[in-house]
């Protein structure tokens, strides 16, 4: 046999080798994926059934679970509007602020503020600082209900008390604009408060409301964004 030849039945020798190999693995990681989407199946079929006895934690792990496509399951945000609702009735908080949020986002066929207003009210009486925060912002905006700054400012203040900083910051911005009964007192200490929470946007409001504390027009130009 010559070299040429020998070359040649070796490369070939190689490649199939190569593809045999190639097809063992293809063949492997096709049956641990059917095992796995066998195991996220069979998981997904408990928390149902969980679910169905009224636990509103595993409800509210199959929200979450439908809402970013967890565990094989496509996202769906009705399904996880759903289970965000059955687990706010069974008094789990959690489920009331998911459920609240998805009815208050941009998806224009479940959004509806006035069930989420109804929705975050259960959650902040379950004791949810981020449920009672995000009340205050839906009378702050008038989403769902009458524009109302002082009860949007009980909200935040429930919210603050209860560790949920973006409440105080939000509180703060009410103070600072004039919207609640002036007090820059109040609303610098509430700035400091959050800024030293971690809430960025505090710190430079926080450091502007000092440079301005002579202006009684500083407030008027705050945007409030968030």
């Amino acid at each position: 046999m010559n070299t040429a030849m020998h070359i040649v039945l070796r490369l070939a020798a190689i490649f199939t080798i190569a593809f045999v190999v190639s097809s063992i693995a293809m063949k492997l990681d096709e049956e641990k994926e059917a095992e796995r989407r066998s195991a996220d199946a069979e998981f997904i079929r408990g928390l149902r059934e969980i679910c169905e006895q009224q636990n509103g934690k595993a409800c509210e792990e199959l929200a979450f679970a439908y809402d970013i496509g967890r565990k094989s399951l496509e996202r769906d945000d009705t399904r996880a509007l759903e289970y965000a609702l059955k687990a706010c009735d069974f008094g789990n908080a959690q489920g009331c602020v998911h459920g609240g949020n998805i009815l208050s986002d941009d998806n224009p066929a479940l959004q509806d503020f006035v069930k989420a207003l109804g929705i975050y009210e259960r959650g902040c009486k379950l004791g949810n600082p981020v449920a009672c925060g995000s009340l205050g912002t839906l009378y702050e905006d008038g989403l769902g209900t009458p524009r109302d700054f002082a009860v949007a400012g009980s909200y935040y203040e429930m919210a603050c008390g209860a560790g949920e900083v973006k409440g105080c910051y939000y509180l703060g911005l009410l103070y600072h604009k004039n919207l609640l009964r002036d007090d820059a007192g109040r609303a610098r200490k509430l700035f400091r408060q959050s800024c030293m929470s971690g809430i960025r946007q505090a710190c430079s409001v926080y450091e502007q409301s000092g440079n301005d504390a002579g202006n009684p027009d500083a407030g008027s130009g705050m945007s409030g964004s968030r």
